[in-house]
């Protein structure tokens, strides 16, 4: 009886850290809209009220574009560590590069806002799509966010220890038939 509890003792403290692991939730980073607050044309005419969520500790880049008739009015990544619910504009910003056109927005034409939250090597961890009627007056059409998909390390061919030891073998053996051919 001793040892049956003492041996489902040592199996408990052996699965404890197992279980007690796969139990833990993940932490998911996410940036959501929680609202649109303010619609309009001009630079920082639109505002939206936003929500990061387990992004308080390491680096973080929020990159943000927005598309109206084929060209890009916002083109920005801003760099930081929070969590909570801030304030989000939409105005002139190039930092990438790829805006092709100014505020004010063309009114009447649909609107789409891509906000991609990125880890420390720029990967995309989350995104949300928010689609926008128009500017003057419009109203959110669609608000959605999405975990992005990260693709898996690229497997490293490697031999087995076997396939080592044949190896070296082989070598060894081509360097002895060598050798005794040149002597």
């Amino acid at each position: 009886m001793t040892s049956l509890r003492a041996a489902t003792l040592i199996k408990a403290a052996l699965l404890a850290p197992v279980l007690a692991v796969s139990a833990a939730p993940a932490l998911a980073q996410t940036w959501t809209v929680t609202s649109l607050d303010t619609i309009g044309c001009n630079a920082s005419g639109t505002r939206f009220t936003v929500n990061f969520s387990g992004t308080s500790s390491g680096s973080w880049f929020y990159d943000t574009t927005v598309d109206v008739a084929g060209s890009r009015y916002m083109d920005e990544r801003v760099a930081s560590a929070l969590d909570g619910n801030f304030s989000w504009h939409l105005y002139d910003a190039n930092d990438l590069g790829q805006q092709t056109a100014t505020f004010p927005m063309p009114a009447a034409t649909p609107i789409t806002v891509t906000m991609t939250l990125r880890d420390s090597t720029l990967a995309a961890r989350y995104r949300t799509v928010v689609t926008l009627s128009r500017c003057d007056g419009g109203t959110m059409l669609s608000n959605v966010g999405s975990v992005v998909a990260v693709a898996p390390p690229a497997a490293v061919p490697t031999l087995s220890e076997w396939a080592l030891l044949a190896l070296g073998l082989a070598a060894a053996g081509i360097g002895a038939r060598r050798l005794r051919r040149s002597a």
